[in-house]
């Protein structure tokens, strides 16, 4: 999942929601490499309460849709994504 995406794109989504504090943003944002910045986003939100991780969810789902399918095994009766 590290590689499918990025979460400076993912960060928008949930400001304002108090996921992350500003200690956490700014750690997470200071990584350089993409993929070391969604490792700590996510080491990050792992430690957060349901309610951060479903906001992370929801975000993730507007941005990276194919993530989301793959954490939410989202499908219809006949195998089909919901959101097609």
């Amino acid at each position: 999942m590290i590689t499918e995406m990025d979460a400076e794109r993912i960060m928008p989504h949930l400001e304002g929601k108090e996921v992350f504090t500003e200690e956490e943003q700014k750690t997470i944002m200071d990584e350089k490499d993409t993929e070391k910045r969604t490792e700590a986003f996510l080491d990050i939100i792992e430690l957060k309460t349901a309610t951060a991780y479903d906001l992370f969810i929801e975000a993730l789902g507007e941005v990276y849709p194919h993530v989301f399918l793959m954490l939410t095994d989202q499908q219809d009766k006949d195998g089909e994504s919901i959101f097609e």
